[in-house]
C-alpha cells in the first residue's frame, strides 16, 4: 500500500504545469476501442478517465502524460517516420521549374546600323537623321523572357513506390507504438490512483473503528466507575 501511495504522489509531483498536446488526447482516443469492446467497437470521442466523474484523476492524468518523456519521444518518432514517408513519397512526383529575364538594351547600335546603311543616300544630315530615329525609336529598348520546364521521373520498376509503402507503414507501426505507450502508462496511473483512493477509504475505516472503540472504552469506564 506504502510503495502504491508514493507511486501516485510520485507522479503527481514529477508532473510539469505543460498542457497536454491535443494531438496525444486524439489518438488515445483513437485507441480507446482496446480497452472496451475490442477492435469492432467504435471509437469514444475522448480519452477513458475523461468518461470518470473524477476531476483529480484526470488532472493527474493530463500532468503525468503531458510530461512522460517516453510518450514525448514516441511523438518525435512519430514525427520522424512521418516525415521520412513524405520524403520518400515526393520523389514519385513530377516536379517544375519557371525562370524569367528582363533586360534592358541601348539602341545606339541599332541606329548606328540604320546609318551606315543611308549613309550616302539620305537628303537629311546625319545628326538630324540620328535625331528622328532616336525619337522614334527612344535611347533603349527592352527584352523579356520566361520558360517553364516539368520532369516526371517514371517509376519503371516500381522501388520507388515500394520504397513509399515501406515508409507508410513505419509510419503507422510508430503511431501504434505510440498509442500503445501512452494506453500502458495511462493504465498504470489509474491503477495507482485507484490503489492510493482504495487505501484511503480502508485508513478512513479503520480510523473510524479506532474512533468507536474509544468511545466505547470511555463508557465501560464510566459505567464501572459509576457502580
Amino acid at each position: 500500500m506504502r510503495t502504491t501511495l508514493a507511486l501516485a504522489l510520485a507522479l503527481g509531483g514529477a508532473a510539469s504545469a505543460s498542457p497536454v498536446d491535443r494531438q496525444l488526447q486524439e489518438g488515445l482516443a483513437e485507441a480507446a476501442p482496446a480497452w472496451s469492446g475490442g477492435a469492432s467497437s467504435p471509437a469514444p470521442a475522448e480519452a477513458w478517465w475523461s468518461r470518470i466523474d473524477d476531476a483529480a484523476l484526470a488532472r493527474l492524468m493530463d500532468e503525468a502524460l503531458g510530461s512522460s518523456p517516453t510518450v514525448q519521444a514516441s511523438w518525435e518518432r512519430l514525427t520522424v517516420a512521418r516525415s521520412m514517408s513524405a520524403q520518400t513519397g515526393s520523389a514519385l512526383l513530377p516536379t517544375g521549374a519557371l525562370s524569367a529575364g528582363w533586360t534592358s538594351n541601348s539602341t545606339e547600335p541599332l541606329v548606328q546600323q540604320v546609318l551606315n546603311n543611308v549613309s550616302g543616300s539620305s537628303p537629311l544630315p546625319e545628326d538630324e537623321l540620328r535625331a528622328q530615329i532616336q525619337d522614334r525609336f527612344g535611347e533603349d529598348y527592352q527584352n523579356g523572357s520566361w520558360r517553364l520546364t516539368g520532369t516526371w521521373n517514371v517509376d519503371l520498376f516500381g522501388t520507388g513506390t515500394t520504397a513509399w509503402l515501406a515508409t507508410r507503414w513505419d509510419a503507422k507501426a510508430s503511431d501504434g507504438s505510440r498509442a500503445a505507450q501512452a494506453l500502458a502508462l495511462a493504465a498504470n496511473i489509474g491503477a495507482a490512483w485507484y490503489d492510493v483512493v482504495a487505501a484511503k477509504e480502508r485508513l478512513d475505516f479503520v480510523l473510524d473503528q479506532v474512533r468507536i472503540s474509544r468511545e466505547l472504552t470511555e463508557l465501560v469506564q464510566l459505567r464501572y466507575e459509576g457502580g
